[in-house]
């Protein structure tokens, strides 16, 4: 099924941000249902960008944690640069956390 930091945690973090967008976008269209448009992120009261940095924190947190914590994951590179095959689920999982990474990242940039 998978490991609690493989798939679970990130799981619940999926999980919780769609909650959130879930209920934004109800509120949204409960407010404003002939002039409702889908956001792509919903700044907070006290803190505008604290979705987006929920994702770049969780996200930077689960590279971390696939390439380099964990049993013989200290070296994610073999000694002549190559990926070894025990590891490729390791960096299939740490790209697709870098596309939320970049995602959030861009939003920043984008919004500033």
């Amino acid at each position: 099924m998978g490991t609690l930091v493989g798939h679970v945690l990130p799981g619940l973090g999926f999980f919780l941000i769609g909650l959130w967008h879930l209920y934004n976008h109800i509120k949204l269209y409960s407010l404003r249902p002939k002039a409702y448009v889908a956001l792509s992120w919903f700044p907070t009261l006290k803190h505008r960008h604290l979705e987006l940095k929920v994702i770049l924190g969780g996200s930077l947190i689960f590279i971390v944690a696939e390439l380099f914590i964990g049993p013989a994951k200290h070296q994610p590179f073999d000694l002549d640069g190559t990926i070894p095959t025990n590891h490729l689920h390791n960096f299939e999982h740490a790209m697709i956390a870098l596309t939320f990474f970049v995602y959030a990242s861009l939003a920043l940039c984008f919004d500033f």
